[in-house]
């Protein structure tokens, strides 16, 4: 049970957070609100028994991959059932169930016959291909899902439609694909032996937690705070080679963190997404074989590097060419690739503005597009949303959430997006106003040390609807160093002891790089709004500050 010390009872108290950070995972909770979850179940169970044929079918972002893995693993070590056939979608072509991943089921269909087509982590929006599917002699379909239902174009054609976002659905979890996909399995495996046993998934566990920080779950739901600490527990127990091999491949040096998941896997993983290798990280992830390991791990690595090439090059086309706007960054680059959503994201930390990224490639009619935002800043999707109520010529479709959207249009519509992007935004900015003052708690600075990081910690993991605590305390100035849009800053807490802060410039922040060199000199009294962080080189641990605002006394 977690007992919260006096300091995160006041910050859980501040954030009004009523529920219990017992930090113990428990998927049964309101388990039995899943519409159509018990359901399906009884019918994979039924099919296993029959020895039917079942094709999972997923999407080709980390979630979806992840999702397929935890499918392929339920089947395969825990049911111990091999008339399984796994397919990912091909992101050239497309997310969802377009003409390409519709063709490539009917020829598995063709060669296996399918009797029960899984989906997972899409689906929702793909009513008419299901109708192709089952025309074809497709049998069941159960869709897994975690995307929003269209209501004029709901998949009726699918036996069981498993999605959290259901209309008539009492499930009120904010779930990844991933999780989705491990409901059912979880649920499957009840049905078989007439009681939930947990420690059966543990293998499976760790994708579930991976693919809710990779697709931005929301963490203040008791459900994806406790997968994601349990995931990192079971990843660091030495009990899975995968896991081993993996620290290794990408040089994690002592634990895995949670913050590991989003920053040091989800990209790697998404690397064969976006160069149109998903199979490759599939085939790493489900392997338990050191020489498979080694092929596989070898390969995305060299994926992963390609990638950091390119998109290196991409940028720097993309700063010479990004278009004249004032109030956002847009480009268009040439390439085959689906790497438009990592330059969006720099070109925010370069411009400090919402960002989109197209991509023209010749072999397409339209174009494709990323759309980033800053943080704290107006959400993309709405800014899209808005353009398609202006003027519903220009996008083709479009989808995504705050902080991160994609589109496609017209290419002759190019123009009219840009213009109409930029204008929507600086409307939509002069209507928000920031509280650059807001923290979770006030603290004397001579109470940093490693005991009050750790207990930070403890109430992550941080990330959707769960930020990292914010603190305010006084310092005194002790040396200011500029360097481009970052500021470093030495301060001296209450005992005249020197901190490390950093200081990043950005629209949000109400400060500039002129506040801070002629305002803030040796001496000054201030007081400070940050996030502690701690960073370990060898034997030595330094505690240094991550300033969100800074006021003079």
């Amino acid at each position: 049970m977690f007992k919260p010390t006096k300091i995160q009872k006041e910050i859980l108290n501040i954030r009004k957070f009523d529920h219990d950070l017992k930090n113990t995972f428990d998927p049964t909770i309101d388990i039995e609100k899943f519409k159509d979850l018990n359901n399906s179940s009884k019918l994979l169970k039924e099919y296993m028994d029959l020895n039917k044929h079942i094709c999972i079918v997923s999407d080709s972002d980390a979630d979806g991959i992840t999702s397929a893995v935890v499918l392929y693993l339920s089947f395969k070590n825990i049911f111990r059932y091999e008339n399984v056939s796994v397919l990912i979608n091909n992101r050239k072509y497309g997310n969802g169930f377009t003409e390409y991943l519709t063709n490539e089921v009917l020829k598995i269909h063709k060669e296996k016959n399918i009797d029960l087509l899984l989906t997972s982590d899409h689906g929702s929006s793909d009513e008419k291909s299901f109708k192709i599917l089952k025309t074809n002699g497709v049998g069941k379909i159960i869709l897994t899902d975690h995307h929003t239902i269209p209501t004029d174009n709901y998949p009726k054609t699918a036996d069981f439609v498993i999605n959290h976002k259901r209309l008539d659905n009492n499930y009120n979890h904010d779930i990844s694909g991933c999780f989705t996909a491990f409901l059912v399995m979880f649920e499957t495996h009840k049905e078989i032996h007439n009681k939930y046993i947990l420690k059966d998934f543990y293998q499976i566990i760790p994708f579930v937690g991976l693919s809710t920080m990779t697709d931005v779950m929301a963490l203040d739901d008791d459900l994806n705070r406790n997968v994601v600490k349990l995931s990192v527990n079971i990843m660091n127990s030495r009990k899975y080679k995968m896991w081993d091999h993996l620290k290794k491949l990408l040089k994690i040096s002592y634990r895995y963190t949670y913050k590991d998941l989003n920053f040091k896997i989800g990209p790697v993983i998404n690397t064969t997404n976006r160069l149109y290798t998903t199979m490759t990280a599939f085939n790493y992830l489900i392997s338990d074989d050191i020489d498979n390991l080694n092929v596989y791990g070898k390969e995305l690595i060299k994926l992963n590097n390609y990638r950091k090439q390119l998109q290196k090059e991409l940028l720097i086309h993309a700063v010479n060419n990004v278009g004249d706007t004032e109030h956002s960054a847009i480009v268009k680059l040439k390439t085959n690739y689906a790497i438009n959503g990592i330059i969006a994201g720099m070109l925010v930390d370069k411009y400090k503005v919402p960002s989109v990224c197209f991509i023209d490639d010749d072999e397409k009619e339209f174009l494709t597009a990323s759309a980033r935002s800053t943080k704290d800043g107006i959400s993309v999707y709405e800014i899209l949303k808005e353009i398609d109520n202006r003027n519903n010529e220009i996008l083709i479709k479009y989808g995504g959430h705050h902080g991160a959207a994609g589109c496609s249009i017209h290419k002759e519509k190019y123009l009219d997006f840009i213009t109409l992007f930029d204008i929507i935004h600086n409307e939509m900015k002069n209507n928000i106003k920031h509280d650059y003052e807001k923290y979770d708690i006030e603290l004397n600075s001579r109470l940093i040390d490693i005991s009050l990081v750790n207990q930070l910690e403890a109430l992550g993991p941080y990330g959707k609807n769960w930020e990292e605590v914010k603190i305010k305390s006084r310092f005194k100035i002790d040396r200011v160093m500029i360097f481009g849009n970052i500021s470093k800053l030495l301060l001296k807490d209450t005992y005249g002891v020197v901190r490390h802060g950093m200081f990043f410039f950005n629209d949000n922040s109400g400060l500039n790089v002129e506040n801070i060199r002629n305002r803030l000199r040796h001496g000054t009294n201030v007081e400070i709004i940050y996030n502690l962080h701690m960073s370990s080189f060898g034997n030595k641990v330094e505690i240094s500050l991550t300033i969100q605002n800074i006021k003079e006394l």
